[in-house]
């Protein structure tokens, strides 16, 4: 395992010639701009910025900076085991004073079942990884300095040359699409639908970017539907059908509506107003 530590950023002729090549950074929202949620403190075991989770401590955002106390974990789970599998990779971590820490390593191809690897340790930074038996895996990043750290970004790439010095901050727009596979506030005002026969309310959303998979509705059992008056129509809400550009939903009860009608009003959900947060989060 190859490791070093860069204290300044030096582009060389070597360097921009690399930068020449196709050096993507395989991780997602790795310049943490996406934050869907709102996110300002994330608590243990939660998504902050998008597909970026706490571990047993809770950590910070700051604008489009990760504040992440001594000990602990930022992490985001990658689909399938392609990405690590027995690959050579660079990681790299920019913190906000401008040092780079990175590390060349070659992942495992045998560790399969969530046992975790340590694969680069720097000076304020370690990095995990496992390969998850549910065929996904994960990459996770530990403060192991005495102090908070604050992370600008990081960068996971093929090849044995770091390039995060070369980057600049990714297309905001490109950024969102991809993190709308995995978590989507769809606008729940106004909303029309029918209601069947059972007295459950059913209508569709349009969304932006196909979903990784069906998604769940977080906060389900908090949500409503309201008229014009704010009168209450339909509660709870569950996700029925996905998809290539639309979600249906349909109201876990209706009993105020008549069945074979049509409805209209707005959503209400817990701690999301008139957003319907949905999630295919791995």
């Amino acid at each position: 395992m190859a490791n070093y530590v860069s204290e300044y950023i030096d582009v060389d002729g070597v360097h921009y010639d690399l930068a020449m090549k196709d050096h993507k950074n395989l991780l997602d929202n790795a310049w943490f701009t996406v934050n869907q949620r709102g996110a300002t403190t994330v608590q243990p075991w939660s998504i902050g910025v998008d597909r970026w989770a706490s571990g047993d401590t809770a950590h910070t955002v700051n604008g489009s900076t990760l504040t992440i106390p001594s000990g602990t974990t930022v992490s985001q789970t990658l689909e399938g085991h392609d990405v690590l599998y027995g690959n050579t990779l660079t990681v790299s971590v920019l913190f906000t004073d401008g040092v780079i820490e990175s590390g060349t390593f070659t992942n495992p191809s045998s560790v399969i079942g969530g046992t975790v690897t340590t694969v680069f340790v720097g000076n304020r930074v370690q990095v995990e990884t496992a390969l998850k038996t549910d065929e996904n895996s994960w990459i996770r990043f530990k403060n192991i300095s005495t102090s908070s750290i604050s992370i600008m970004a990081v960068k996971l790439e093929y090849g044995t040359v770091s390039t995060l010095a070369l980057d600049h901050e990714p297309n905001y727009s490109e950024e969102l699409l991809k993190c709308k596979r995995y978590f989507i506030i769809a606008d729940g005002d106004p909303v029309t639908g029918y209601v069947f026969t059972d007295k459950k309310a059913w209508f569709k959303l349009d969304i932006a970017q196909k979903m990784r998979e069906k998604p769940v509705m977080i906060n389900a059992s908090t949500a409503k539907i309201l008229n014009g008056s704010n009168g209450t129509i339909a509660t709870g809400l569950e996700v029925y059908k996905m998809g290539e550009t639309n979600v249906a939903l349909r109201t876990t009860s209706a009993t105020s509506l008549t069945a074979g009608s049509t409805f209209s009003g707005y959503i209400q959900v817990t701690d999301y107003g008139s957003g319907i947060p949905l999630s295919a989060d791995l």
